[in-house]
């Protein structure tokens, strides 16, 4: 595949969220170009890795489309719409057998991952204005296990195949950064720094255990309030 291609879908993703910023119906159709795009490339490339990029990037705007038409309260669309997005990313590792890392050597990680996210938390939640509601609590290990698997368990993996490691990294989580976008551009901007040590961590400890248990600590002090 062109190695170019991820990079112009990353700005056509960048382009539908400011004018989703500014006039939803229009961001709207300006996805939905996007993922006939997408669809046009997997027909167009035939080798195995452009298929496999394209595939899994193909799930970030169907959830961002259907998340537009979910108006059931915080607690149901987050449930709905991640549930969807755990089901695609389920499909796709399976189609494609995507081998997840879950090693078990440097456990001591697990516990470096706590720590870390517990003091990245705390910080994010001094620093960012984010309204904090309790309940959310129950959807939060919905999030950052599919979130977790979809961006390091899969996404990095797969553009690491094409990339290499630096490059799938930094791709990876600008993903994940217009991803998160519509949290706000500081909380999006911090939620990137988390992705980059998240990345860096997996690559490193190749067990997707530590992301997971280091983005949970992170999100938990962020969005819950305590005291």
């Amino acid at each position: 595949m062109k190695k170019n291609s991820v990079f112009l879908l990353i700005l056509c993703f960048l382009m539908s969220e400011l004018i989703m910023a500014m006039n939803q119906s229009l961001g709207f159709i300006v996805y939905f170009f996007v993922l006939l795009g997408l669809l046009f490339a997997l027909s167009y490339y035939k080798d195995e890795i452009g298929e496999k990029i394209f595939s899994f990037i193909l799930i970030f705007p169907i959830i961002r489309i259907i998340s537009l038409f979910c108006d059931f309260g915080i607690i149901w669309n987050g449930a709905i719409i991640y549930s969807l997005f755990a089901f695609l990313v389920g499909f796709y590792i399976h189609r494609y057998k995507v081998f997840i890392n879950f090693k078990k050597d440097r456990l001591w990680l697990l516990i470096f991952a706590v720590l870390l996210g517990v003091v990245f938390g705390i910080i994010g939640a001094k620093l960012l204005n984010i309204e904090k509601m309790f309940n959310i609590i129950y959807l939060i290990p919905l999030v950052v296990v599919v979130e977790e698997y979809f961006f390091r368990g899969t996404l990095q993996g797969v553009l690491k195949e094409e990339y290499g490691h630096l490059s799938a990294i930094l791709i990876n989580n600008l993903l994940y950064f217009i991803f998160s976008i519509g949290l706000g551009l500081q909380v999006a901007s911090f939620l990137f720094l988390m992705g980059l040590i998240n990345g860096f961590v997996y690559e490193y400890g190749e067990n997707l255990s530590v992301p997971i248990l280091f983005s949970f600590c992170v999100h938990l002090f962020l969005f819950i309030p305590f005291g």
